[in-house]
């Protein structure tokens, strides 16, 4: 198949006028995970907070899904979410933002990389 500068694009012998290609669809990649599941262990207990005070106190601890770790979704990890986290299982404080209790795509924008820790789901 070759183009010629009018335009036209040819096909074998056969002359094919006006074609417009179109771009192939974009599939845009929503992570799957459980606000405050930090290790991805599909449960959250004292685990959960004790990764996200291990990244930020003691060695760059690998979580794969940092907004598993933001339970207050703010967009950033920090020792409030720890916090949150221990009164929501401890105090009956609040429980952690959506996602929560069932996997799903983060309903707001931040910075934070997630790999995703469940089966992703569609756009």
């Amino acid at each position: 198949m070759a183009t010629d500068p009018a335009g036209l694009v040819f096909v074998g012998a056969d002359v094919v006028e006006d074609i417009e290609l179109s771009p192939s669809p974009v599939f845009e990649y929503h992570p799957v995970f459980v606000r405050g599941d930090t290790n991805d262990d599909g449960k959250i207990d004292i685990s959960d907070p004790v990764k996200v005070f291990e990244r930020l106190f003691l060695a760059p601890t690998n979580i794969r899904c940092l907004d598993a770790g933001d339970a207050d979704d703010d967009g950033i990890l920090n020792i409030t979410d720890g916090i949150y986290v221990l009164q929501f299982l401890f105090l009956g404080g609040p429980a952690p933002l959506k996602p929560y209790p069932a996997p799903g795509a983060d309903p707001s924008e931040d910075a934070l990389a997630c790999e995703g820790c469940y089966p992703a789901r569609g756009p």
